[in-house]
């Protein structure tokens, strides 16, 4: 493997985890405020997650250099964050609504 695609795969890492801190908090702190919040975050979050290190790891393949890369995979993860809406949007929508008590 060479040096540059290494240092990319190691820039790659450090961005999965903030992407995966960063959508974790904002799951927990939106979705506490509603049971509808929490299940559509549910979607959100692990489609934006999974689009990011699916394109983050076949950026390389595709892209010249690690900024197009990266690119690649910031792509994927505005992508995974639309499906993951449309997704959770339809959960809610195919949910029974509960009675107020």
């Amino acid at each position: 493997m060479n040096e540059h695609l290494r240092e990319y795969f190691r820039q790659l890492a450090m961005m999965t985890l903030l992407v995966f801190w960063i959508g974790r908090s904002l799951r927990r702190s939106i979705g506490a405020k509603s049971e509808a919040k929490r299940v559509h975050g549910r979607y959100v979050f692990w489609w934006s997650f999974g689009a990011f290190v699916v394109g983050g790891v076949t950026a390389p393949l595709i892209a010249d250099s690690s900024m197009g890369a990266i690119g690649f995979a910031n792509f994927c993860l505005l992508g995974g964050w639309l499906v993951g809406t449309v997704h959770g949007a339809i959960v809610l929508a195919r949910r029974a609504p509960r009675p107020v008590p």
